[in-house]
């Protein structure tokens, strides 16, 4: 009928991952800087409306690799446009690189910079774009979201040890936590050494190590 049809207009569309997504179009324009944008480290829910709306308007992104984020804008039903342009370990040391990413910066455009998964710069690359774009004066704006350290320490609590339940602290980090970014994957004594700083740090202390590698 008439009546559904309109109703069913109405409504903000779906994504492929059966989220209600924004609509687009009627999102606020960026004012120009360089966006640092958490993602999801796997679960879509985890995006945030701000986060959306950056990589939605973003004249250019800066991405890890294009095909990991090219999945999370189909998956969010944003519109590629040909905006992604590659920004990793192997090509951040480029000046020409950064360069395209500040040129646009310059001209007073938007950049998002993203990684394949979580808060980009903890232990992902990026540092050298927001580094350069600092010394020229230009707006850096962190987008807050998803970090795998910092998930894995809301629930540090499960880990504790008996003398620190007996004390009183479980349940907190009243001594604070050391990030000490990934375990060295070789050789052996770097790893060992790794592990016995993390064993001297005062509080928790957070390593990333991938799942193939434990």
């Amino acid at each position: 009928s008439s009546s559904s049809s309109s109703s069913s207009s109405s409504q903000a569309p779906v994504s492929s991952a059966g989220q209600q997504s924004l609509p687009h179009a009627t999102l606020a324009a960026l004012e120009p800087a360089l966006y640092v944008v958490a993602t999801p480290l796997g679960n879509m829910e985890d995006i945030t409306h701000r986060a959306v709306r950056i990589l939605t308007k973003a004249d250019m992104l800066a991405v890890e690799d294009t095909r990991n984020t090219g999945k999370l804008l189909n998956m969010l039903g944003i519109p590629n446009e040909g905006r992604m342009r590659t920004h990793h370990a192997h090509n951040e040391r480029d000046a020409g690189n950064v360069e395209k990413f500040l040129a646009v910066l310059r001209s007073g455009g938007s950049v998002a910079l993203v990684s394949d998964a979580g808060t980009p710069l903890v232990s992902d690359p990026g540092g050298r774009l927001v580094a350069a774009a600092c010394r020229e004066g230009l707006k850096v704006v962190p987008i807050p979201g998803p970090c795998a350290a910092t998930t894995a320490l809301s629930v540090a609590a499960m880990w504790q040890s008996g003398d620190d339940r007996k004390s009183g602290t479980a349940g907190t980090l009243e001594r604070g936590f050391t990030f000490l970014g990934f375990l060295p994957e070789s050789p052996r004594d770097a790893r060992a050494a790794a592990l016995r700083a993390a064993a001297r740090a005062p509080g928790a202390a957070v390593m990333y190590c991938p799942p193939h590698d434990l």
